[in-house]
């Protein structure tokens, strides 16, 4: 069975598509620039850098939003009698409801997969002196005793 032409509102939506992808990617990658390690923030280059990470983010969040809305607007017009503009518009809302569910667990995973976590540095173990001169009885050499004087008291 073919249909006709797709009508401009169904063309409009499916136009839109890419939009929420493109938003959450680039709001996604925008934030993972910041917490990774040895991040130099005494210059502006981190934000030229975090807006070249926003850029990629929302290209492949686009490309991805695509995607899905395209699988499931096929699966919409096979599934049910619904015309393209219907069909396109769920399409639209159910991409909008998937980029929505997952902005948290990809802020929240993601760093992980890109660099490992900080490590704490353990310092090193520092003895304490074997025993302090203060602590020991006062030399019986007048010159010694008061170098000890000056020292300990």
């Amino acid at each position: 069975m073919t249909r006709g032409p797709r009508p401009l509102l169904g063309s409009f939506l499916q136009f839109l598509w890419p939009l929420p992808g493109a938003l959450t990617g680039a709001a996604v990658a925008f934030h993972l620039y910041f917490p990774q390690p040895g991040l130099n923030t005494d210059t502006a280059a981190p934000l030229f850098f975090a807006g070249v990470w926003a850029l990629g983010g929302m290209l492949a969040g686009a490309l991805c939003s695509s995607m899905v809305g395209w699988l499931i607007d096929r699966g919409l017009r096979r599934w049910s009698p619904a015309g393209p503009s219907i069909t396109s518009g769920l399409a639209l809302v159910c991409v909008t409801g998937l980029c929505f569910a997952l902005y948290a667990p990809l802020e929240a995973r993601v760093p992980a997969l890109l660099w490992p976590p900080h490590e704490e540095t353990t310092s090193r173990i520092v003895s304490p002196p074997e025993s302090s001169p203060c602590a020991q009885t006062p030399p019986t050499d007048p010159r010694a005793l008061r170098a000890w004087e000056l020292e300990c008291r």
